[in-house]
């Protein structure tokens, strides 16, 4: 027993050590961890939080004509329910708390969920959590212990299972089983934002017609130019909505990336390709996988945005939002042949860059929105040139560019790959 328990003399000398508290420990390293992360993206949410403020004089040439678009503003059901509650948005006060908190929050949310994932299964998975466990006992807990061992002992217990060989025969079967929960958790967030959304086209696209700032210039006009005016603001609502699943499908792709670059630098992927299966086919279905579930969740985000769009006779057709959803997968595909780039040439600086370039484009976007920002410094955001379908046209030039630079970059990548921290006899 004394070779398990330790020593009274042992546990007074311990007492006597620096971190007399594990828990404080941890705490210290968790938070020195995140904190250079949740820095960058608080200098992202402290910049998009001013870009709102200076944007508030800005919206109009003056103050009562400011006044009168934000009341039809607030009366905007979309609006309310894409960014929360629209009371006291004439001032300077609400209307940057409206226009910066619904946002922050979804991508604070996201981001704080990956890294509470992180941090817990992560570490548990990689074998971390038990070098912090392993912490010295007492003779009466490992008395305890030996005595609950003896009294389970008499139980019967199996020593065989059968095997769940489901999915194993090859790589890209292996990491579906592996990441098929994130992967079903990724999509259905995509299509529970759909339809909730969708439910919401038609009465946005009611009150951009009714709107009082547009009532005294439609006041001639026919019905049918009314339902015309009515499917225009659903349109222009949905590409809102599309834009923001641009963002979180891009967001998916960055988590995704990361996680290949983690199961390399914690020597996962050694089991494999010491075997029959090459480093090429190992990265190639991983890419491959997230390709597909990006593209998915571009249908998927379409399809139901229409079903629900449709159960209110929204005006909005099955095709447009297909093509919609279609659409919204290309600024995804081209951060996919990035982050496969950056983890040939510079692997620590993977999940860095392709997080960074979805921060960067969502600021920019949001900047952009507001102010006037230098073309040349708008160019450099992924979100910038792809069309906002349905509310224009999908631009298939830029699409198709989109998804050559971005298959270049993975090939470019996956040949880096191949041969990066190989050495040759």
């Amino acid at each position: 027993m004394t070779s398990i328990a330790a020593s009274p003399a042992a546990r007074a000398g311990a007492g006597r050590t620096r971190y007399r508290l594990p828990q404080l420990t941890m705490a210290r390293f968790v938070g020195v961890r995140t904190m250079r992360t949740g820095a960058v993206w608080g200098l992202v949410f402290g910049l998009y939080v001013y870009d709102n403020a200076y944007a508030f004089d800005t919206i109009a040439r003056n103050g009562a004509l400011r006044h009168q678009l934000l009341t039809t503003m607030a009366s905007n059901a979309g609006l309310k329910a894409l960014l929360g509650d629209t009371r006291g948005i004439t001032s300077r006060g609400g209307f940057t708390d409206w226009r910066a908190i619904g946002v922050t929050a979804l991508v604070a949310s996201i981001w704080g969920l990956l890294a509470a994932t992180r941090t817990l299964r992560g570490e548990e998975s990689a074998g971390r959590w038990e070098l912090f466990l392993a912490a010295a006992t007492t003779q009466r807990r490992a008395a305890a212990g030996a005595l609950a061992g003896l009294g389970a002992g008499v139980l019967a217990d199996k020593d065989t299972a059968a095997p769940r060989t489901a999915m194993l025969g090859s790589p890209t079967l292996f990491a579906l089983r592996m990441s098929r929960a994130v992967i079903i958790s990724w999509l259905l967030a995509t299509v529970v934002a759909a339809l909730l959304y969708g439910s919401l086209a038609k009465s946005t696209g009611q009150a951009f017609a009714s709107s009082g700032a547009l009532r005294k210039f439609t006041r001639d006009l026919t019905h049918v130019a009314l339902q015309q005016l009515q499917l225009a603001g659903t349109r222009v609502f949905a590409g809102i909505i599309f834009l923001i699943l641009m963002a979180l499908i891009m967001a998916y792709v960055a988590s995704a990336v990361g996680k290949v670059r983690e199961d390399e630098a914690e020597g996962y992927v050694d089991n494999l390709v010491v075997r029959s299966i090459s480093r090429q086919r190992w990265l190639s279905g991983r890419v491959g996988l997230t390709l597909a579930v990006l593209l998915a969740a571009g249908v998927l985000g379409g399809v139901s945005f229409w079903v629900a769009a449709a159960s209110q006779h929204a005006g909005l057709t099955f095709s447009e939002l297909l093509l919609a959803g279609i659409n919204s997968a290309a600024p995804a595909a081209l951060l996919l042949g990035i982050g496969v780039l950056t983890l040939g040439l510079v692997p620590r600086l993977t999940s860095i860059v392709c997080w960074g370039l979805l921060a960067w484009a969502f600021l920019l976007d949001m900047l952009g929105s507001a102010i006037k920002v230098n073309h040349w410094l708008m160019d450099t955001s992924l979100l910038y040139h792809v069309a906002l379908a349905p509310a224009v046209s999908p631009d298939w030039r830029i699409a198709g560019t989109y998804l050559a630079i971005g298959g270049t970059a993975a090939l470019l990548g996956g040949w880096r790959f191949t041969r990066r921290d190989l050495q040759s006899s």
